[in-house]
């Protein structure tokens, strides 16, 4: 039987590794998203992204979006959330933190840098299939299906379609009871193309409509 000794230089070594892991300023969405699964509590990010998705008011989850993907965040900013519209670029600073609700990794946005406006990202076209994999989640999309129904849920205030990719994949659209159609079972059987941001809840897939 053999019994393997670690020596305090190789548990020095580790701790060294993790601590300068944590101490890395995080400059990208992706970079930013891997360090959220991967627990980095205490991490400091520093992005300059497009804000797609804005904050109602503090504490408001705000899509931030730029070359490498996209990312949900938390706003503590001082800024005024009517400031913050899609489309604006941002250079955004934050730390990891353990959400308040959840008790999962969340990352807590508090500054914001005005760089320029208008730039709200074009969609990215992607199959249904592979909607809402670490590439799209968050991210302004776009699938193309047919309508096979179309309710409206009071509790939300919105309007869901589910629409039927060509790869037999079914995707829920939700969208605003603003400005959904006034009889949206007209559209069932219709080949549609629906843009908003990708969200995988539970089996599901969803795009939540800007």
């Amino acid at each position: 039987m053999k019994v393997w000794i670690l020596s305090p230089l190789f548990f020095a070594l580790v701790s060294t590794f993790v601590f300068a892991k944590t101490n890395e300023t995080i400059r990208t969405a992706d970079e930013l998203r891997d360090a959220l699964r991967q627990g980095q509590i205490g991490s400091h990010f520093d992005l300059t992204a497009v804000v797609t998705r804005p904050p109602k008011r503090a504490g408001d989850i705000v899509f931030l979006q730029d070359a490498t993907g996209a990312v949900s965040a938390y706003y503590h900013g001082t800024n005024d959330t009517a400031t913050i519209s899609p489309g604006t670029k941002f250079k955004v600073s934050g730390k990891i933190n353990i959400g308040q609700f959840s008790g999962n990794p969340a990352a807590d946005c508090d500054s914001f840098t005005l760089l320029c406006t208008g730039n709200f990202p074009q969609p990215l076209e992607v199959k249904a299939i592979d909607l809402c994999d670490e590439k799209t989640a968050h991210r302004f999309v776009r699938v193309s299906g047919t309508v096979t129904d179309a309710f409206y849920d009071e509790l939300d205030n919105q309007c869901t379609f589910i629409i039927l990719n060509s790869e037999g994949t079914l995707v829920y659209l939700a969208c605003p009871s603003k400005s959904a159609p006034a009889e949206p079972h007209r559209l069932v059987g219709a080949i549609v193309t629906a843009d908003g941001f990708g969200i995988k809840s539970g089996t599901h897939r969803w795009i939540t409509a800007k």
